[in-house]
């Protein structure tokens, strides 16, 4: 029965789990994230360089700066990253906003900043905004559980079928 239980457990930790980080954030609204920052802008990632730092390697995200929400307006910002858990992470041909804070030597931000996605970069060099839908992220979440109960179902049946003769 606790093999039974152990292995329920570790099923519904594996399904249902997100993306485990090893910061603890407190969620903020955009109004926080906004009021916390020292520079807010929207902008595309034109590239990743890295340079030694003081543990292991800098990461330095050099964005190209569309609109500049708070702080002073530059055309290109740098944000340095140590490349930890908590830093934030960034992929290039998208648009974000992001909510950066004054470091040592630069600009920094982290997983925990309230960053966000706007939009994507087609070949074309369109944009394309991103916009998952409520619905969308629920249903994900019911068609998760139910695969979770298919899985948990069919392990009792075979079980009591099989091996608890």
């Amino acid at each position: 029965m606790r093999l039974i239980l152990f292995g329920t457990t570790v099923l519904v930790l594996l399904v249902l789990a997100q993306t485990v980080q090893a910061c603890d954030c407190v969620t903020l609204s955009p109004r926080e994230s906004f009021d916390r920052a020292n520079v807010v802008f929207e902008g595309e990632l034109l590239g990743v360089s890295r340079t030694p730092g003081r543990v292991g390697f800098r990461m330095g995200y050099h964005f190209e700066v569309s609109r500049s929400l708070k702080g002073q307006p530059q055309s290109v910002v740098i944000i340095l990253s140590d490349d930890s858990d908590c830093d934030a992470q960034f992929m290039p041909n998208v648009i974000y906003r992001v909510y950066a804070q004054s470091y040592e030597e630069g600009l920094t931000s982290s997983s925990c900043a309230g960053n966000e996605v706007l939009g994507v970069i087609r070949r074309d060099r369109s944009y394309r905004t991103v916009d998952v839908p409520l619905w969308r992220r629920g249903l994900i979440n019911v068609a998760a559980a139910c695969g979770l109960g298919v899985l948990l179902g069919s392990g009792v049946f075979v079980w009591r079928r099989y091996i608890k003769k």
